[in-house]
């Protein structure tokens, strides 16, 4: 069994129970059963994606239909025949994309909600304006579809790419790589689980630079980052000395290697009883030639790289002074607004004289009310020395009532007590409750109190 046949067996949503009903032509259940027919389109939208992602078709962005219906057929159910206007769904909601339209389009983001509204009003009074994914035999027809999805599940990724080469530890000449370059760190990635082709790459890049503005493309050159930065003859001329640097590295270590090998030749070749000198001296000669090699280049490439470091600086500087420039230029249209120091005085000069006529203004009127508006200030502090005299008196008074209510409750405690001790009680009595003992008092006292 192929490995898109397993995957259809092994997925939750192909149950044995659904097989007949997802490879029949259920495209009649939209109007007798909608449920069952989105459940059904549910499911392959699932099993697309599942694809995708674990690697099993030919491209990692591109579903190729030249085979589709082949793979996926099973021998006990036959080949899906609903696959056509299963696609046809998925490319009017925008999930796949006609490889031709795609490349051609000015940008997926820009009518995604505009041309399905117009669609269905034409396909709904009109004529079905749905993309055909059958010929006129019912087959399925042979396309190139982009999965927007997959497209949009690598943006992160670039995102912290590009992260990695603005950050202080790389110069701004980092930004630029070839397209075979930038193939081969997206392969180095283990970001994509299937094979990433040519036709993969291109539409990758023309999504980056047209939809995410994440880089610019230029032939076979790229620069990452945003603004739809153009490629300048300078760009060209730094991505070659880089290209010379790598070409320099790789010749560094095939040299290297070389070198190495000679001289286990060459020690092998003395430590013989009997050896060859002839054979010994050509090889010595030869690991001499590649250390002289290997050192010229390798005095090349320091000087190279030393190149490099200067021109990052450069370009550093040139960031730098064009963000003073357009400082400058905020700047200076931000006091022209104000005027030189001669119409700044004026200004201030003008707004004192209107202060002082204010304030003219403000003593005239005051003036109505002159009498009765002046406070003596002895006056107030006489008052207010006639206040705390008054509260003094009155906290004064309080407390000598306070201290004759107390005085008089406690005499009457004495005498309570006092009478008390003269009751004649029993026994029997004082055992009784509190309650009727403060009564019976209270009646032998009644009369003193009185």
């Amino acid at each position: 069994m192929s490995q898109l046949r397993q995957a259809v067996t092994s997925h939750p949503l192909f149950t044995p129970t659904r097989l007949y009903s997802l490879y029949s032509d259920f495209k009649k259940l939209k109007e007798i059963n909608p449920d069952g027919y989105e459940a059904n389109l549910i499911a392959w939208r699932s099993l697309l994606i599942e694809l995708f992602q674990n690697g099993l078709l030919s491209n990692s962005f591109i579903l190729d239909t030249r085979t589709l219906e082949q793979d996926l057929t099973l021998s006990n159910y036959g080949k899906p025949l609903g696959l056509c206007f299963v696609l046809e769904e998925l490319i009017a909601e925008g999930e796949l994309i006609p490889l031709e339209s795609f490349m051609s389009s000015d940008g997926i983001y820009l009518t995604k909600w505009v041309k399905p509204a117009l669609n269905w009003i034409v396909s709904r009074y009109i004529y079905d304006t749905k993309y055909k994914m059958s010929d006129r035999k019912g087959d399925l027809k042979e396309e190139k579809l982009v999965s927007l999805k997959m497209l949009e599940g690598v943006k992160g990724f670039i995102q912290e790419k590009l992260d990695q080469l603005t950050s202080k530890d790389h110069g701004a000449s980092d930004r630029l790589l070839t397209k075979s370059q930038f193939k081969e760190q997206l392969i180095a990635s283990d970001k994509f689980k299937g094979p990433l082709t040519d036709i993969d790459v291109d539409v990758l890049l023309k999504y980056l630079e047209r939809d995410t503005n994440q880089l610019t493309v230029s032939n076979d050159i790229i620069k990452l980052g945003g603004n739809q930065e153009e490629i300048s003859e300078t760009d060209l001329q730094i991505l070659e000395i880089r290209s010379t640097i790598l070409r320099l590295l790789e010749s560094n270590s095939v040299l290297e290697a070389k070198i190495q090998t000679t001289k286990n030749k060459l020690h092998q070749l003395i430590a013989q009883p009997k050896y060859n000198k002839h054979l010994a001296l050509s090889l010595l000669k030869s690991q001499k030639l590649a250390e002289t090699t290997l050192s010229h280049q390798i005095n090349s490439l320091t000087q190279l790289e030393g190149l490099l470091y200067k021109i990052n600086e450069s370009q550093t500087n040139v960031e730098v002074f064009q963000s003073i420039r357009a400082s400058t230029k905020i700047l200076s249209s931000l006091r022209s607004q104000i005027g030189d120091v001669e119409t700044i005085e004026a200004v201030m000069d003008e707004l004192r004289d209107e202060s002082t006529k204010v304030d003219e203004t403000t003593d005239a009127l005051s003036g109505l009310n002159k009498d009765h508006a002046e406070i003596d200030d002895d006056e107030i502090e006489e008052e207010f020395e006639r206040l705390l005299r008054e509260e003094t008196t009155k906290k004064k008074e309080e407390n000598e009532k306070d201290t004759e209510t107390d005085v008089k409750d406690s005499t009457m405690q004495d005498e309570i007590m006092e009478r008390f001790s003269k009751l004649k009680l029993s026994p029997s009595e004082i055992e009784t409750s509190g309650t009727e003992i403060e009564k019976k008092a209270h009646k032998q006292q009644e009369p003193m109190l009185n």
